[in-house]
């Protein structure tokens, strides 16, 4: 489907070919050992991402909440809950 930008459709008498026009395949991997082949990965942009410290997630949820509860009354109290919460 990927290589030949489209598919036959088999159910159908005629069995016409079914062009995809402006799609985007996104897929996510564990960091598990599963292979992908060469044949597929060639289509793939790959990106890995480590994980975050405590203090990176802190300070990056911290800016979301103050941002998001500006003009709450409990914006005082997003301390606490990154507590809970990281």
């Amino acid at each position: 489907m990927i290589d030949q930008k489209g598919f036959y459709d088999l159910k159908e008498k005629d069995k016409n070919f079914k062009s995809i026009i402006d799609v985007t395949f996104f897929s996510s991997m564990s960091s598990l050992n599963n292979d992908i082949t060469p044949r597929l990965l060639r289509h793939m942009n790959i990106i890995s991402v480590t994980n975050f410290d405590e203090d990176t997630l802190t300070r990056i949820f911290t800016t979301i909440l103050t941002i998001s509860f500006q003009h709450h009354p409990e914006q005082k109290n997003i301390g606490t809950l990154l507590k809970y919460c990281i």
